[in-house]
């Protein structure tokens, strides 16, 4: 050992550059000494070609100088931890919390349903969308042509906003509901389960302000109803099945009287128009409004006494209903 590290002296005095690695005993010098300003001390630094400068003091110091920076700190082995397993980065990441389904709906208004005792006609959606939900407005979208409709199929004297559905009750004797409170983006959305489950509440807001007319703004909506009555009157595939598309209902809901003139309506008349959805192309804008002239001219024939039932509209009466 001695005579290796004899000759490696006598290399460097010589001042050949050829180093042999021996076992570090001592550290780098400190910031200080290596700024130090005394002609026999030179600065340590990373060797280049392995040779670390003229001698200052001891050879055999010098020596171990030499050897003190041969490692980069790029090239160190902290270069290949993980950043995820070293440091702050080791705290264990949070997982993202999903939020559920409705979550999102939350923060919308509700859509209230605006109806009284007798209104001439009621106007049932399927469901508010997302600008209707943000908006707390019935058929909301500037895309839907319901209040167009509405007017121009003789309704209304004018274009009513959707900022004032709340007044169509007392204004024009008409009502608002939909068949599905919760709020989506598309109709496509609601399941078909959910759009059963929600018949009985909607019959029961119908039974109760009994109406003339109740026009379903959705032939699917009118399926839906339809269904469910057939089954309670026990003719899921007889005369209840009806075929799609607008027009009146194979079925009315009846009102039996309770006494002498307690009831002014004795029965309520099921419609439907296709959706005003601007996205539904099967129908046009003018096709859709001449729906709406149909569902006008039959309230005229209803209210001057010219209407007269068909047939084949089967009357079901509240108790036929049960408990809803």
């Amino acid at each position: 050992m001695t005579q290796v590290i004899a000759s490696e002296i006598a290399d460097r005095e010589n001042g050949r550059q050829t180093l042999t690695r021996g076992a570090l005993t001592q550290p780098a010098m400190s910031s200080s000494d290596s700024n130090s300003t005394s002609p026999n001390t030179s600065k340590v630094t990373t060797p280049v070609s392995g040779c670390p400068g003229p001698d200052s003091g001891s050879a055999f110091a010098k020596l171990l100088e030499g050897f003190a920076h041969t490692t980069s700190p790029s090239t160190s082995k902290r270069k290949f931890e993980s950043p995820t397993t070293v440091g702050p980065a080791a705290q264990p990441r949070l997982k993202r919390i999903k939020k559920a389904k409705d979550d999102h709906w939350r923060e919308f208004r509700n859509v209230h349903d605006y109806l009284g005792p007798g209104l001439d006609v009621v106007f049932c959606g399927i469901n508010p969308g997302q600008i209707s939900a943000s908006a707390g407005r019935h058929f909301a979208n500037p895309n839907n042509h319901f209040w167009s409709c509405l007017h121009e199929g003789g309704f209304t004297d004018r274009r009513v906003d959707p900022s004032e559905d709340h007044t169509l009750p007392e204004a024009f004797n008409l009502g608002m509901t939909n068949l599905v409170q919760r709020p989506t983006r598309e109709a496509s959305e609601l399941t078909p389960s959910e759009m059963r489950g929600s018949v009985p509440l909607l019959l029961s807001k119908i039974t109760h302000y009994k109406p003339r007319i109740v026009c379903f703004v959705g032939v699917g909506i009118a399926e839906t109803v339809s269904s469910y009555l057939a089954l309670k009157k026990g003719n899921a595939k007889g005369k209840g099945k009806r075929k799609g598309g607008p027009g009146m209902l194979p079925f009315k809901l009846a009102y039996e009287r309770e006494g002498e003139k307690s009831c002014r309506v004795s029965e309520t008349l099921l419609y439907a128009v296709s959706s005003t959805s601007g996205r539904v192309v099967a129908y046009s804008k003018g096709d859709k409004v001449k729906q709406f002239q149909s569902v006008n001219r039959l309230l005229r024939q209803i209210q001057t006494g010219g209407y007269k039932a068909a047939d084949d509209v089967t009357a079901v009466y509240t108790r036929d209903l049960g408990a809803l």
